[in-house]
């Protein structure tokens, strides 16, 4: 069953699927998998969904280091792109650039701006739209966290 701490979406299957992990299934990583989820969304709408994904990325957080799986948390961060909890090199690299550059309101306000305005994205598209998410999913994650200070998420 999915936990029902997530009220948003995002990161409730990648939960299961730990709590799975953790119980014995085999997990088999192929590379070559391919899904589809076909649920159309405008620019705002998928900014608006990754805040929901960074919201619920700190109950995921939560959930792992209750199991006694918190190892695998920088992996996570730094795959979904939080700068306050990367741990690798890599991942601090990543983080300083996106704080002292990325996102700034200005910046990602300018990027959105461009993104949406393409009517044929490429290459640059490809490359600037996994990084205006990730300011959402911060700033997603960074409201999780506020809450959980104020007692509102308990």
């Amino acid at each position: 069953m999915f936990d029902k701490r997530f009220k948003r979406i995002g990161c409730e299957d990648v939960e299961v699927g730990f709590r799975l992990h953790k119980k014995g299934l085999k997990i088999m990583y192929n590379k070559n998998a391919i899904g589809f989820h076909n649920h159309p969304y405008t620019f705002k709408e998928a900014c608006r969904q990754q805040v929901n994904h960074g919201y619920n990325f700190g109950i995921l957080i939560e959930k792992l280091e209750s199991l006694g799986m918190g190892g695998y948390i920088p992996m996570l961060c730094e795959k979904y792109g939080l700068v306050e909890r990367n741990i690798t090199v890599k991942g601090h690299i990543k983080s300083f650039i996106k704080k002292n550059f990325l996102h700034k309101k200005m910046v990602v306000l300018f990027l959105e701006r461009m993104l949406d305005n393409r009517k044929n994205p490429g290459r640059i598209s490809s490359f600037l739209y996994p990084k205006v998410f990730t300011y959402y999913t911060n700033r997603g994650y960074r409201l999780y966290k506020e809450e959980k200070l104020s007692g509102k998420n308990d």
